[in-house]
């Protein structure tokens, strides 16, 4: 089983860690596309980090723009083509 969580809620950062560590620990795969203003979750080093361990992790280029724009994004960057793609490759989607 694949899951993949899109957020856009900077709010759902707790969750969001705890649902990726119960994935590790289950060995449960999952993906993360952030868009909206989830995007400013990305500021934090230790989340990122905890991305490691996802098979996909993707921020949306437009909302990155929005948020960050002369910054790199510290995961890959990508459109909703890319959030469609990732939809159509899991089991699961978790919206956050």
């Amino acid at each position: 089983m694949t899951l993949l969580f899109v957020v856009s809620n900077p709010q759902s950062k707790p969750a969001l860690i705890g649902l990726m560590g119960a994935c590790d620990r289950a060995q449960v795969g999952f993906m993360c596309f952030f868009t909206g203003a989830g995007v400013a979750m990305l500021a934090d080093t230790a989340l990122t980090s905890l991305l490691a361990t996802a098979e996909r992790a993707v921020v949306c280029e437009h909302a990155w723009g929005a948020y960050a724009p002369d910054d790199v994004p510290p995961i890959d960057s990508g459109s909703q083509t890319d959030h469609s793609a990732m939809i159509g490759s899991v089991d699961q989607v978790i919206s956050l």
